[in-house]
């Protein structure tokens, strides 16, 4: 994944990361399930941008150079809030928590 990726391709992440934090909650994993909110925000905040943007285009943005001026900044924070997603997705920080997953579901000591 990259800043090019697609918003949805960034929205199904965030989908998948919400999944797994709901399902460690219930199951009483509730530090685990912590770790996951911060991913889970920096996600959001690409698919809450890109809903507002959806929403404006709505209002027939097309003649309104105010409208598309808005849309411009929500695309530019939307590369910012993209460039956090990938930061906090680093290949160590995934690693580390498919390791703390692995040892929960294996029953593994630390």
């Amino acid at each position: 994944m990259n800043i090019k990726s697609s918003n949805e391709k960034f929205h199904k992440l965030r989908l998948h990361y919400k999944k797994l934090r709901y399902t460690c909650d219930a199951l009483s994993f509730k530090q685990f399930a912590k770790s996951f909110k911060p991913i889970q925000n920096a996600f959001g905040k690409v698919q809450d941008k890109n809903t507002q943007i959806e929403r404006i285009k709505r209002y027939n943005s097309a003649n309104s150079v105010a409208l598309q001026k808005v849309i411009a900044l929500l695309e530019e924070e939307i590369d910012n809030d993209k460039r956090v997603c990938i930061e906090k997705s680093t290949k160590d920080t995934l690693q580390t928590m498919h390791e703390k997953f692995e040892k929960i579901f294996t029953c593994k000591e630390s």
